[in-house]
């Protein structure tokens, strides 16, 4: 699963900065990722991560997988699931 979609000159920039908190945004200014980068992967902040069929999770992750709390959208931006998640597994729910 990737995080982010990067360019190969921000791939390179990463590449030099070793666990640095760094943030990317959109081309709009939104926010798409925070956090210690290494080797170019997001390891430990808090992220954007849209997947494949449309849905979105949006809160902390860690090593690439939602990790602490967040909130998993339905590509419609409904709610599927909200609370603690541990290595991409909703482990206790919230309303």
């Amino acid at each position: 699963m990737k995080i982010i979609k990067m360019d190969e000159n921000m791939l390179d920039i990463l590449k030099i900065i070793s666990l640095k908190v760094l943030e990317l945004f959109t081309t709009d200014g939104n926010i798409i990722a925070k956090g210690q980068w290494k080797n170019s992967q997001l390891i430990k902040g808090e992220a954007t991560q849209t997947y494949q069929n449309g849905n979105r999770y949006e809160g902390q992750v860690e090593n690439g997988l939602p990790n602490g709390y967040g909130t998993l959208f339905d590509s419609a931006g409904k709610t599927v699931a909200k609370g603690q998640w541990r290595n991409g597994t909703l482990i206790s729910a919230t309303n």
